[in-house]
C-alpha cells in the first residue's frame, strides 16, 4: 500500500505521482512488503495553482517512513527536483500547450475542446474546483476534446481546465508537465437551455393549446431517471411561447412556469408557434435553444380562404347573373312581338295593294 499524505493530516492516492515515488523507493531498494508512508512538505513560497493535494510545489521534501515486519523504523530522506512551470524550464522535454480551450454545454452536458493535436506526447486533463478536490479526466489522450460531464455534478461551482501536455511516465521523473488553463466556467450559469419537446397540441375556436416537456440533463436520480433541467433551475427557469398567425410576421408572445399554454386567437385562422426556455436571472445566455416550428390546421371556409372582397365580387357577378337572366328572355321575347307584328303589318300593306 502507497500513502501519500499532505502537510495538512489529510490522505491521498494520487495515481501518476504516487506511482512514480513508487517505483523510485523500489530502485533503491528500501521498500518492504507491507508498505509506504510518504508526507509531503511543500516549500515555503508555493505558486497559488501549485499548493494543491499533487505535487505542484516547487520543491518539496519527502520524509519516507518504512516499517519493517520486526516493527524497526527506518527513515530516509530526498530532495525532490524543481518542477516546470508552464513557461517550461531546463530540464523537460518542451512540449506545445493547448490552446483555444472552450467549454461547450448544453443542458449540462459538458465538453472541453481545445488545440492542437497531439504528436508524440498526450494530453492529461484536470478540472479544479473553488471548493472541491482536483479531479482527472481523458488521461493519456492523443484526443482535442474531453466529456467532463461527471465531475461537474456541482453545478452551481467555478471551475478550471488545467490541460496537461505530457510524455510517457518516466520512472524517476517528478517534473510537472506543462499546461495550459481555461476561462472559469460555472456550469449553473453558462450551460445553455435545449430544446423543449412539443408532446401536443389543438386549436379549437379560439383557443390554442400546446403541452411540452423540459429537455434532459445527463445527470440522474437515485433511482436511475434522469434529471431534467426544471429539476434543477427550478424557479429559476421560464418558458415563452411565440405564436403568430400564419403567413403573418407579427409575433405574439406569452410565459409561464409550468408545462401547457391556452392563449386567445381568432377562430378559423392558423397558427405557428415555438416554445424557447428562459432564465431571466442571467446576464449572458438568458435565451435556450427554440423548439421546432409547429402549425395548426383548421378548416377554412370560403371567406377565411380568400376574404370579404372576394365575396364582394361573387356577389356582384351572381346578381349581374341573375339580373341578365330575368333580363333577357323579357327583352327577347318583346322583340320576338314586334317581329311579328311588323311581319303581320306588311303582310296587310300587300294584300291591300
Amino acid at each position: 500500500m502507497l500513502q501519500i499524505i499532505h502537510e495538512n493530516g489529510q490522505s491521498y492516492l494520487y495515481l501518476a505521482k504516487s506511482l512514480q515515488i513508487f517505483l523510485f523507493l523500489s530502485k533503491t531498494n528500501v521498500l518492504p512488503a507491507q508498505g509506504v508512508v510518504i508526507e509531503l512538505r511543500p516549500n515555503a513560497h508555493p505558486d497559488p495553482y501549485q499548493h494543491k493535494d499533487i505535487f505542484f510545489a516547487e520543491t518539496m521534501q519527502v520524509v519516507q517512513s518504512v516499517f519493517s515486519p520486526t516493527s524497526r523504523t527506518c527513515t530516509r530522506k530526498w530532495e525532490l527536483p524543481p518542477t516546470r512551470s508552464t513557461s517550461g524550464h531546463a530540464g523537460y522535454t518542451d512540449l506545445p500547450i493547448a490552446v483555444n480551450i472552450t467549454w461547450s454545454s448544453i443542458n449540462f452536458k459538458t465538453i472541453l475542446q481545445w488545440q492542437p493535436k497531439p504528436s508524440g506526447y498526450f494530453y492529461t486533463v484536470e478540472i479544479h474546483g473553488q471548493t472541491s478536490d482536483v479531479k482527472r479526466k481523458c488521461i493519456l489522450t492523443s484526443e482535442t476534446e474531453c466529456d467532463v460531464t461527471d465531475v461537474l455534478r456541482n453545478v452551481k461551482e467555478t471551475y478550471t481546465a488545467h490541460i496537461l501536455s505530457v510524455e510517457p511516465a518516466e520512472m524517476d521523473n517528478f517534473e510537472e508537465p506543462p499546461f495550459a488553463v481555461s476561462e472559469k466556467f460555472i456550469p449553473y450559469s453558462q450551460t445553455v437551455i435545449g430544446k423543449p419537446e412539443i408532446k401536443d397540441y389543438s386549436q379549437k375556436g379560439s383557443k390554442l393549446n400546446v403541452v411540452f416537456k423540459d429537455p434532459l440533463t445527463p445527470y440522474m436520480f437515485p433511482n436511475g431517471s434522469f434529471l431534467s433541467i426544471q429539476d434543477i433551475f427550478q424557479h429559476d427557469l421560464e418558458y415563452k411561447l411565440y405564436y403568430w398567425k400564419d403567413q403573418s410576421s407579427g409575433k405574439k408572445d406569452v410565459t409561464t412556469k409550468s408545462h401547457n399554454f391556452e392563449v386567445s386567437v381568432d377562430s378559423g385562422k392558423n397558427y405557428c408557434f415555438y416554445v424557447q426556455g428562459i432564465i431571466p436571472s442571467r446576464r449572458e445566455n438568458r435565451n435556450g435553444q427554440e423548439s421546432m416550428v409547429l402549425c395548426t390546421s383548421v378548416e377554412r371556409n370560403i371567406l377565411d380562404e380568400y376574404g370579404t372582397e372576394v365575396f364582394i365580387i361573387l356577389a356582384v357577378i351572381a346578381v349581374a347573373v341573375i339580373t341578365l337572366a330575368i333580363v333577357l328572355p323579357v327583352v327577347l321575347c318583346k322583340r320576338k312581338k314586334a317581329k311579328k307584328a311588323r311581319a303581320v303589318r306588311e303582310k296587310e300593306l300587300l294584300n291591300g295593294v
